[in-house]
């Protein structure tokens, strides 16, 4: 249960059918105000409905924007779309709280077994409004792990807190409760590795990249802590989209053979320019940053077919620039063409500024 959207629906402006369901969701609750609906008999049984009757009262707090539905029968409730009813205690005579607002806050103050003398000192001498406004915030408070007990309450009254300070504080270490949840979805091991690397901003992209490929991540997590690099690296690495070297030796393209039989030599090829051996040596290089400072490749394919290959020309077409690479085989120009252009063209771009239209050869 979430002491806070119970509040924040009991001052909903919601019709009776609704608020008795949202009320009965908001007991179901957690924190991040997330309600599952694999149980819909109990709900149905706790409102007094058919299951086909809260179906439609769900429906009516879905259209109302009240619920958002989630996937995996779940909803959840949009604080900012629950609009609170008008204060009872408005429109008292001559401003002083009515009566009645003054005996429900006294049984209220009461039921968080604040002593009774203590109880009535606070509703003289406090307006009901900001009694009421300070209870809100002692509940999140409560849920947050700040407060535990009402003399935080009392304390926020008596000495005259900071109500937006005690709010911001609040939403720190919801942020931060956040995180921890997150963290604990995240396994051991990973965990362990993120802590030797000395990671210490929010773990989001870290738990898309676990969901997204859990093996990659912990690979490249592994592979950071063995070669001391740290967080910023770890990061780079996951954002590469490229899988961490492997030490094991790897096999070469076939050695380049002319169609005569006659083992071709790379003096026979055209001698580049120096701007275009520059832009070539640039572009591996900062590859090589991407991804393995050892090899100056990510292993397997993507070493064995790149570093065999030799720029040949840059000439501009159009708005384009084509950069032309040869390889000594046209299994290896093809393969170059497939696997590894767009990473070519991206980085090529980089290093020149300007657009690149990568051409493979043999």
């Amino acid at each position: 249960m979430s002491a806070k959207f119970v509040s924040q629906i009991w001052q909903a402006d919601l019709p009776r059918p609704l608020k008795l369901v949202a009320l009965a969701l908001a007991d179901n609750t957690n924190s991040h105000g997330i309600v599952p609906l694999d149980d819909k008999q109990m709900i149905a049984w706790l409102t007094g409905y058919t299951i086909e009757e809260l179906d439609k009262v769900i429906s009516k707090l879905l259209k109302a924007e009240v619920l958002v539905q989630m996937p995996e029968m779940r909803v959840r409730f949009s604080s900012e779309n629950i609009q609170p009813m008008k204060p009872y205690w408005q429109g008292a005579a001559n401003g002083d709280d009515a009566p009645e607002t003054i005996e429900t806050l006294q049984y209220q103050l009461k039921a968080l077994h604040i002593q009774p003398e203590t109880v009535d000192e606070l509703v003289q001498k406090y307006p009901a409004e900001l009694i009421i406004k300070w209870m809100d915030i002692y509940h999140q408070a409560v849920e947050t792990g700040i407060a535990d007990g009402s003399g935080y309450l009392v304390s926020a009254l008596r000495r005259n807190w900071d109500m937006d300070a005690a709010k911001q504080r609040i939403e720190t270490r919801w942020k931060k409760l956040a995180k921890q949840s997150l963290s604990g979805s995240l396994p051991d091991e990973l965990k362990e590795h993120l802590q030797k690397m000395g990671w210490e901003d929010d773990l989001d992209e870290v738990f898309q990249a676990h969901k997204d490929n859990p093996d990659r991540t912990l690979a490249w997590a592994k592979h950071t802590t063995k070669e001391g690099w740290g967080a910023g690296k770890f990061r780079n690495s996951l954002r590469s989209g490229l899988m961490p070297p492997n030490r094991e030796p790897v096999l070469r393209p076939p050695v380049c053979t002319l169609e005569n039989a006659e083992t071709s030599s790379q003096d026979d090829w055209p001698e580049a320019s120096d701007e275009v051996k520059t832009a070539w040596q640039d572009c591996m290089s900062r590859i090589a940053l991407m991804c393995d400072t050892e090899r100056g490749f990510n292993s397997g394919d993507l070493a064995s077919w790149l570093e065999p290959a030799t720029p040949i020309n840059m000439e501009c077409t159009g708005l384009d620039t084509r950069f032309t690479v040869r390889s000594c085989t046209a299994t290896a120009a093809d393969w170059i063409d497939h696997h590894a252009r767009g990473l070519l063209e991206d980085v090529l771009e980089d290093v020149l500024n300007q657009s690149i239209n990568l051409e493979s050869v043999s």
